[in-house]
């Protein structure tokens, strides 16, 4: 009896399973089905299917819960509009989400609530070129297991400060921060010193400019930075002194600034990112004026060969001597490697002219050339020749 019993809570489990395996959650198929009536998303997307199993989305392969959804340049409309977060709250173990490329110019707080609010299991953030401002900054400072967060090529700009003297506030889980191409200004930097698991800083293209230094020997970066991008900003050598601390930073990036001289405060590490960019610029800048010049010297030296040797072809201006010495240098003195058939009274050459035209040239052998009736039936075709017009 209990064998049997075994066998069907054995059999049950294997249900159970193979059930979970297939199947989502009611509760989030019907979410995902409400965001695609604001966003084009694929057409297998329907109602009875198994939303596990449709494109641009992922679910944890114990719970069968979404973790990952990717709604990236899926709207569709012209104008900027509003997300509701409320549309994601069903998402109860949602880790990854992408919604980069949509024209967002923000999002609708939920009803009874005073701070918008997104699913508090988020670990991967991705709002990179939308149309947001800087009041959507302060909903992400629940989120506490965000790790990584891109809000690159938005409308951000100034400090990100909303009102006051109150200071910015991000999620101290942070790992990765992509703030590039924005309109941010020196007094962001201060924000970032409390984050200490932040590992990768991205701050290039706005409009970071001096030193950098807000008020005296106040801390700018976290000690766990590992790599920082400055580029594209408007930075002088000062700002260099602000990395000193930063014993584990392995890259930093700051082309395209107000820089001069060896930067000695910053170490070796600048050069790398400052002066290979430039010198690979002029090298490839020498490289291509060489090659126009070499060909427009080309062109000249030609010319000039043609003008003082004359049109080989022209019976007016024909210098035999000249010729022939133009024959000579385009092959080499009659260069095998310019060689292209022998036949039974002579060899076919094949060279270029000064004057940039390809010819065939015959020579004849030298048995035939020393034969007097070989010379008169070469007078004789060369006389036919001149009395011939095309």
């Amino acid at each position: 009896m209990s064998t049997n019993r075994l066998w069907v809570s054995f059999l049950i489990i294997v249900l159970v399973e193979g059930w979970l395996s297939e199947c989502c959650w009611y509760e989030e198929r019907d979410a995902l089905l409400h965001l695609k009536a604001q966003f084009d998303l694929p057409s297998d997307w329907v109602d009875g299917s198994h939303c596990c199993l449709w494109k641009n989305v992922e679910c944890n392969n114990t719970t069968r819960r979404v973790s990952k959804l990717t709604l990236s340049a899926r709207y569709r409309g012209s104008s900027d509009f509003h997300v509701h977060l409320s549309d994601f709250h069903a998402f109860k173990a949602l880790e990854s989400l992408d919604l980069s490329y949509n024209n967002i110019a923000g999002f609708v707080q939920n009803k009874g609530n005073e701070r918008l609010s997104w699913p508090s299991s988020l670990e991967v953030l991705d709002l990179s070129y939308n149309s947001l401002r800087n009041d959507t900054v302060s909903s992400f400072s629940e989120l506490k297991c965000l790790k990584q967060l891109n809000l690159s090529g938005n409308i951000l700009e100034g400090s990100l400060n909303i009102s006051g003297d109150e200071r910015l506030s991000w999620p101290s889980s942070l790992e990765v921060l992509d703030l590039s191409y924005n309109s941010v200004c020196n007094d962001t930097v201060s924000s970032f010193s409390d984050l200490k698991c932040l590992k990768q800083l991205n701050l290039s293209g706005n409009i970071l400019e001096g030193s950098l230094n807000i008020s005296g020997n106040e801390r700018l970066w976290p000690s766990s930075l590992e790599v920082l991008d400055l580029g594209y900003n408007s930075l002088r050598n000062d700002a260099v002194s602000s990395f000193s601390d930063l014993k584990c930073l392995k890259q930093r990036k700051l082309s395209l600034n107000m820089l001069e001289g060896s930067l000695n405060n910053g170490g070796g590490k600048h050069y790398i990112d400052i002066v290979l960019p430039l010198t690979t610029f002029f090298i490839i800048l020498f490289v291509g004026a060489s090659l126009v010049y070499c060909c427009a010297n080309k062109k000249v030296r030609l010319e000039k060969i043609a003008e003082k040797n004359g049109d080989l072809f022209s019976i007016w201006n024909y210098d035999g001597k000249i010729a022939f010495e133009d024959i000579i240098q385009a092959t080499e003195d009659f260069d095998l490697k310019y060689c292209i058939g022998t036949g039974g009274y002579g060899s076919v050459y094949r060279a270029m002219l000064p004057m940039g035209r390809i010819v065939a040239l015959k020579k004849l052998h030298r048995m035939e050339s020393q034969n007097p009736r070989f010379a008169q039936s070469f007078q004789n075709e060369i006389k036919m020749l001149t009395k011939v017009r095309h």
